[in-house]
């Protein structure tokens, strides 16, 4: 009986670890990765010069050369978030790896963190600085507010949800020394952004054709698809636009 338990318990362990190696792990399936998109699948707004995409270990397998090496005249991968760490204490198994490898191909990098709203904001902000090792090059931290379905909806005032925030930005920027992007949906942006955080640039995710309005300033990078493609990735993606040309995207990485 112990023995055939030993056997047992010995198997599902091995099982676990090649699960979690080939990011299968929890029944998540990764797809061979596919190189062979050329452009971007999903219309890509025009009259912006820089483009990007986000990322996290639902993309499972990454080429990252094949995702560098996209350009057909048009189609250009010039940035990619990827994200870093969600509350106080998960952080994204494929992170580390996606961090290295697009440093390494040349890829604009940004790391960002998934707010809990319920852990503490501070644990939550040194959780993030001890998960990312930044570079003056790298895009600005990142503070990602959505929908979390572990928080009871009638705690999400905009009295808690934004003294906790403040909390986080205020650790990671004077840590970092760089002004932290704030991303949120078009929903979140009224209820809790709209006329506060000045200074915080916009990332808003917004899936119509038409460009986002924010009525009280202009948003520093739109997410207009979450069902995009890539090369280099065989599952679905974000898709994001830079406001500004080049120069302007260089600057923004510069910017104290």
């Amino acid at each position: 009986m112990l023995y055939a338990a030993l056997i047992f318990f010995g198997t599902m362990a091995y099982f676990w670890i090649e699960q979690k190696k080939s990011g299968n792990l929890f029944g998540e399936k990764c797809s061979v990765t596919n190189s062979n998109w050329k452009k971007f699948s999903d219309s890509k707004p025009e009259n912006f010069e820089v483009y990007g995409i986000d990322v996290s270990h639902y993309s499972c397998n990454i080429n990252w050369e094949a995702v560098k090496n996209m350009d057909d005249g048009t189609n250009k991968v010039d940035f990619v978030f990827m994200r870093a760490t969600r509350g106080a204490k998960a952080k994204d198994e494929k992170f580390d790896d996606f961090w290295y490898k697009s440093r390494q191909y040349g890829l604009r990098r940004g790391a960002y963190h998934f707010f809990n709203f319920t852990d503490s904001p501070v644990m939550q902000a040194q959780f993030y600085l001890q998960s990312v090792t930044m570079f003056s090059d790298d895009l600005p931290p990142v503070l990602d507010i959505e929908e979390d379905k572990e928080t009871p909806k009638e705690l999400l005032t905009p009295d808690y949800v934004l003294k906790r925030m403040i909390v986080w930005l205020k650790i990671v920027e004077r840590t970092t020394r760089k002004i932290p992007i704030i991303y949120c949906n078009q929903a979140y942006y009224s209820k809790y952004i709209r006329g506060r955080f000045p200074k915080n640039p916009i990332w808003i995710a917004s899936y119509s054709p038409q460009q986002p309005q924010l009525g009280d300033k202009a948003w520093q990078f739109w997410q207009y698809s979450n069902t995009g493609r890539c090369a280099g990735i065989s599952e679905k993606i974000d898709l994001n636009v830079f406001n500004g040309t080049k120069n302007d995207f260089e600057k923004f990485i510069n910017t104290k």
